[in-house]
């Protein structure tokens, strides 16, 4: 990949149980971003809507990324030391975390809401072990009111939205980890 190029949606999506390409209609498909928070003047690309947490070590203004996957340092931290040296203590560990720090882990790719900086959907430059919130806007529901991201009973109504509803929980009120069951 090229620094500074951006991959697009193909009208078609590979359906991996039947075995055979489908039609994918743009039309139907739902950006990351509520409708309010849009990134202003970018097109919904896989750059800037999918690659932050489907790749890791991912470089927002270079658009390009360390590894095509997630991989391990997208939950640890960067882990040339720790490669290195093999010592546990190079790395970010979400279990030593405060309960927020570790639930903010998975709030990078599992919430919806924007960055404060550059208005994206994703918390740009977020490491493990920041808390989520010091770098995003996280979307939070209006209690009897359907929005196109929540419904009225507070919860969520698309998908990558578990760590609002976790922190709405019983299970968030306990502080419990996500990593305590997951």
């Amino acid at each position: 990949k090229k620094e500074g190029t951006d991959y697009c949606f193909i009208p078609f999506q590979y359906n991996l149980k039947d075995q055979r390409w489908e039609p994918f209609l743009y039309a139907e498909w739902e950006p990351l971003a509520d409708a309010k928070q849009q990134i202003e003047g970018k097109d919904y690309t896989w750059n800037n809507l999918c690659a932050p947490c489907h790749t890791t070590g991912y470089d927002y203004e270079k658009k390009t990324y360390a590894e095509l996957s997630v991989g391990c340092e997208r939950c640890h931290g960067p882990g040339g030391e720790h490669s290195r040296t093999t010592d546990k203590e190079e790395i970010v560990n979400p279990r030593s975390l405060p309960v927020d720090r570790a639930n903010s882990i998975c709030a990078q790719c599992h919430s919806r809401g924007t960055d404060k900086n550059n208005h994206s959907p994703f918390p740009v430059g977020f490491l493990p072990g920041d808390d989520i919130k010091n770098g995003m806007d996280i979307l939070s529901p209006v209690l009897g009111k359907n929005t196109t991201v929540f419904w009225g009973n507070g919860m969520a109504r698309k998908h990558h939205q578990q760590y609002q509803e976790f922190v709405q929980s019983r299970h968030g009120a306990m502080a419990l980890a996500c990593i305590d069951c997951h």
